[in-house]
């Protein structure tokens, strides 16, 4: 079950409570909704596997090229964070320091 076909679900009861609020004839469910089989475990493997199929993988270069920008951007930051967090040390400290 996908997430609209259980968006269209919630929908449909919605609209039978209404009726039956109102004093209507709710509209009959759908059969496929009345039925809530479950689901094996070999028909979700299979069913991961057809997704994972569908799934737009990145080459080697391009995991590479990803991965040496995270590691730079990941070292930029750390060294402004270190730099700014030294700097606020050494300010607090001369501003606080006893007997200076």
């Amino acid at each position: 079950m996908n997430r609209e076909f259980k968006r269209r679900m919630k929908r449909e009861e919605k609209q039978q409570k209404r009726a039956q609020e109102h004093g209507r004839q709710a509209a009959p469910i759908p059969v496929q909704q009345q039925k809530r089989e479950r689901v094996g475990l070999r028909q979700y493997i299979r069913e991961i596997q057809a997704e994972l199929k569908r799934v737009m993988w990145p080459t080697a270069s391009e995991v590479f090229t990803y991965s040496v920008v995270v590691v730079f951007v990941v070292a930029v930051i750390t060294s402004i964070v270190f730099v700014l967090d030294l700097g606020f040390a050494k300010g607090f400290l001369n501003l606080f320091a006893p007997g200076k």
